[in-house]
């Protein structure tokens, strides 16, 4: 036989042998190796043990499970943990016992369904009900309807807590019900623990009815943790048992709103708890829960109940310093006897490149590549597999965060030819939180003199500009931008400027130079300073400067002027009245006064501030004047007010109320433009206008002049097409008799 083949075998028995001898009792490597010293064992061929073994399991441990699908080339790996959370919609690998419960409140089994897929269950005990155990699923669930929730956990409002676990499974075991008849259901997982999931984390929640009765009477549930042969293994929080005593008055538990008959129904919403089995690993234990009913008969126990297996972790991690840093990379906690880094695309890293070490430099990672395909980008996860010192296999997620300095976005305003009227702002990402960004710019490219240091870089031409940003240990980032020159553009400001009547007033431009003058756009000769002397009586004029600014573009200013001290004054008489007309306020200097009646002077007036005529009809007249070395004007119409204020021969007796703005209004009084209702409601007393239809029928009455009709009935509904009736009356102020003055008329509605 080849020598290396014999080897081989033989090297192969003894580590079947061992691994059933492991499997069974649990027995460490260091006691093999004395066992073999004591019986003779050459100390090489103990070594020579001791690495093949070693290296066997490392093997098993990585290919455990793994599986090849010849039709879609994917791999998949599979758990020693099969189906403890029955995701599987079975009961596959659980253990069922169904059976009655006896005075010490433990199950007497008497059927025992055991390691069956099947949700069809064929009992051979009228004991027994038909659904000790079923699958609940994961469906829509309502706390109000109480769909998806259990029966019993309602408290008056809603229901309170749901038959799958909030732990990120979708299904869930009941077992026992609420029809009581001495019935006990007991559901059992049998875990071969393993080093890559050295947890048992376990859910349950449960309902209980109290019979009164004294412990070990009472409906009960429990939780415990065996070994392969039956023994109940004490854990912290196991084995954990209670009763519908244990309920009463207990913070842990809730009372129901919904009694058993009249009885009352405590429930515990679902409770999760780990196991730490990492020192058992390969040994076999059992999770079992038990739910008893009470032993007379009367009062139920149910649970729904789950479990899962599950590896150590320890929080994920991110890199810690910028990505193109040559000190980037992980840090792992310290103390495993074993790391193992394996990076984003599945390769186990090499002992060049860090891959062993609690450190991993991603530089030193990309540096000894050897699979040809190393990477490191933004959100690229590592993982990281330790090992303790009692074999404990744990693995943890490590990201890459881009901390790479870079520029998200920039704005820059464009320089006028020739002028410096550019500038840029940019909004820098990435670099550490705790360093802040620094500036360096440069003309054209990143060399040569620095022109400036800080964020935003403004007065600056068009031309290309590269920025130097630089942030804690990272990598600076360099970016070149273009300020484009664009054509003059002459930037309008506007000024508004008091000025007196009779004397000439400067304006002034803005900074600058190369000054032109425009009055209304025609450009005014020989004028290029800075200021402009122009008369203020020329109101119709407006005045342009264009210049160069000091940053090199073209720049203008528009000027209007105000006429300081120009005031108004308005007046409304009776005919023949004597009125007397004041400027207000009255000038403090010994100036002269100009009264002008519609243009002419008025010699009688006499240098006052105020004046007393006779007015027959309307006219101009106004007064110049001097305060505070500036000359004013005020002015104003004189209105008189008619003898007759309503004209029906020559008011317009046709109106369209469309609401387009033109005649939309009936007035009964004519060139109502000229009198305010203010004015003419002092003129006169018991004003009224009322109209009517061809039938005489009232349709609108006003008792002010400002009121006039829209169109619309006193209803507020629009009157139709035609021809309308109206009264009008007032006493006129301006006499001294009392009687009314009437008017009557008709005006045609067009619409």
């Amino acid at each position: 036989m080849n020598t290396h083949f014999a080897k081989y075998l033989l090297y192969s028995l003894l580590f079947v042998n061992v691994k059933m001898l492991y499997s069974q009792t649990g027995i460490t490597m260091d006691s093999l190796v004395k066992q073999w010293e004591l019986n003779g064992v050459p100390a090489e061929r103990v070594n020579d043990y001791r690495e093949y073994i070693s290296n066997r399991y490392k093997k098993e441990r990585c290919n455990y499970g793994t599986h090849t699908q010849a039709n879609t080339h994917k791999t998949t790996t599979e758990s020693l943990c099969f189906n403890p959370g029955f995701e599987l919609s079975d009961f596959s690998n659980w253990a069922r016992i169904t059976g009655i419960s006896n005075s010490q409140g433990t199950i007497i089994p008497m059927v025992n369904y055991n390691n069956t897929s099947s949700n069809n269950y064929s009992y051979n005990t009228s004991v027994m009900g038909p659904d000790c155990f079923a699958i609940n699923s994961m469906i829509p669930s309502d706390s109000i309807t109480g769909v998806g929730y259990d029966y019993y956990s309602f408290d008056g409002v809603k229901y309170n807590f749901k038959t799958i676990p909030n732990t990120g499974g979708n299904y869930s075991a009941r077992i026992g019900h609420a029809d009581p008849n001495y019935k006990a259901s007991k559901i059992e997982y049998e875990f071969k623990i393993a080093a890559n999931e050295p947890y048992i984390i376990y859910n349950y929640a449960f309902v209980l009815s109290d019979g009164s009765h004294v412990d070990g009477e009472q409906a009960a549930f429990s939780v415990k943790l065996t070994d392969s042969v039956g023994n109940v293994i004490t854990m912290p929080n196991l084995p954990y048992m209670v009763n519908a005593n244990d309920a009463i008055g207990n913070p842990d538990f809730n009372l129901s709103f919904i009694k058993s008959d009249i009885n009352n129904v405590y429930y515990k919403k679902w409770t999760t708890d780990t196991i730490n089995l990492c020192e058992y690993i390969g040994r076999t234990f059992k999770l079992v829960y038990e739910a008893i009913d009470c032993i007379h008969g009367a009062h139920f126990c149910y649970a729904y109940v789950d479990a899962k297996c599950s590896s150590i972790t320890i929080p994920a991690g991110q890199a810690i310093s910028c990505r193109d840093s040559l000190n980037t990379g992980f840090v792992a906690p310290p103390g495993y006897t074993n790391y193992q880094w394996t990076d984003a695309h599945g390769n186990l890293l090499s002992a060049a490149q860090g891959g062993n070490q609690s450190f991993l430099s991603l530089s030193q990672y990309l540096q000894n590549c050897s699979t040809g395909n190393c990477s490191v980008n933004n959100n690229d996860v590592f993982t990281l597999t330790m090992t303790t010192d009692i074999g404990c296999v744990l693995t943890t997620l490590y990201t890459v965060k881009n901390y790479s300095i870079g520029v998200s976005s920039f704005s820059q305003i464009n320089s006028c030819v020739g002028g410096n009227s550019g500038s840029i702002n940019l909004l820098p990402t990435g670099g550490l939180n705790n360093s802040p960004y620094n500036y360096l710019w440069y003309s054209n490219n990143c060399s040569g003199n620095v022109i400036g240091t800080s964020n935003p870089l403004t007065n600056i031409p068009a031309g290309d500009y590269c920025v130097h940003i630089s942030n804690g240990n990272c990598i600076p980032k360099d970016t070149i931008i273009h300020v484009a020159a664009l054509p003059d553009q002459i930037k309008f400001g506007e000024e508004t400027l008091p000025a007196c009547i009779d004397s000439l007033h400067t304006i002034h431009a803005g900074n600058g130079s190369d000054y032109l003058w425009y009055q209304n756009n025609v450009i005014v000769p020989n004028q290029n300073s800075d200021s402009l002397q122009i008369d203020p009586m020329d109101l119709n004029s407006s005045y342009t400067s264009v210049y160069t600014n000091p940053q090199g573009c073209k720049d203008s200013t528009l000027f209007h002027l105000s006429l300081t001290g120009r005031s108004t004054f308005s007046v409304v008489a009776c005919p023949n009245d004597s009125i007397a007309l004041f400027v207000s306020p009255a000038s403090h200097d010994p100036e002269t006064y100009q009264w002008y009646l519609n243009g002419s002077a008025v010699s009688t007036a006499g240098q006052n501030d105020s004046i007393r005529t006779s007015v027959h009809h309307s006219h101009y007249m106004y007064v110049s004047y001097y305060t505070d070395n500036c000359k004013k004007i005020a002015d104003d119409f004189v209105k008189v007010f008619p003898e007759q204020l309503f004209l029906p021969d020559r008011t317009t007796n046709v109106f369209t109320p469309n609401n387009d703005g033109a005649n939309d209004i009936f007035y009964p009084y004519e060139h109502s433009d000229l009198y305010s209702p203010k004015a003419i409601d002092l003129e006169t007393n018991e004003y009224e206008l009322a109209v009517y239809n061809r039938w005489g029928t009232l349709i609108f009455r006003a008792i002010q002049y400002s009121q006039g009709w829209n169109g619309k009935t006193i209803d507020n509904i629009p009157a139709s097409d035609g021809t309308y009736f109206w009264i009008a009356s007032y006493v006129s102020n301006c006499t001294t008799k009392s009687e009314k003055t009437i008017k009557k008329g008709f005006v045609h509605l067009v619409r």
